[in-house]
């Protein structure tokens, strides 16, 4: 009998644990030829989106898109929710936080990330408030004007890969409100 020990397998660079994500979206104002960059961001992140909820008005011609593009993936097939509102300023915004207030205590308790698609301010504060109670927040958005806000935003375009170095950091082009306004940094 021999005493040595038996070979110790040198470890591979393990991925870290997936985290579970939900994603709520704004189709009125973000195209749903983001859902593709969307996805893979999140995975890139190590996040696997476990439920998708679709907000948009009666006019919104996003709706349908947005839930027939995140359906075809395997982990959202059957948990796309898609909520249409009538047609008043902000009310697919105002439904969409109140169906995040009514997941808060849930969300919370299961660590889930939020994942809010928008670029409207009102759901930038919104995402701000929940990080601030300690959920852990990302807004993604197709190309838009930095905010004041400091949630971590990931800006997507629909013909390519996120806009993101990975470095701990992305670039947000602001609105030229004055010519030689800076791009500022935003945290990922």
């Amino acid at each position: 009998m021999s005493n040595s020990k038996p070979p110790v397998a040198k470890p591979g660079r393990k991925q870290p644990p997936l985290g579970s994500c939900c994603i709520y979206v704004d189709a009125d104002n973000q195209p749903a030829g983001l859902s593709g960059a969307l996805l893979r961001a999140l995975r890139d992140r190590h996040l696997a989106p476990c439920r998708a909820e679709i907000f948009g008005n009666t006019k919104s011609s996003g709706l349908a898109p947005w839930a027939e593009q995140l359906r075809q993936d395997a982990a959202l097939a059957s948990c796309v929710s898609v909520h249409e509102v009538p047609c008043f300023d902000q009310s697919a915004d105002v439904s969409l936080m109140l169906a995040l207030g009514g997941s808060l205590d849930k969300l919370r308790r299961d660590r889930t990330h939020v994942v809010i698609v928008s670029r409207d301010n009102v759901l930038l504060a919104c995402a701000q408030r929940l990080k601030d109670f300690g959920l852990r927040v990302l807004v993604v958005h197709h190309i838009a004007p930095a905010s004041r806000f400091k949630v971590p935003r990931l800006a997507l375009t629909t013909e390519s890969a996120p806009d993101c170095d990975r470095s701990g950091c992305q670039r947000v082009r602001p609105a030229r409100k004055s010519p030689g306004e800076a791009a500022v940094s935003v945290p990922c």
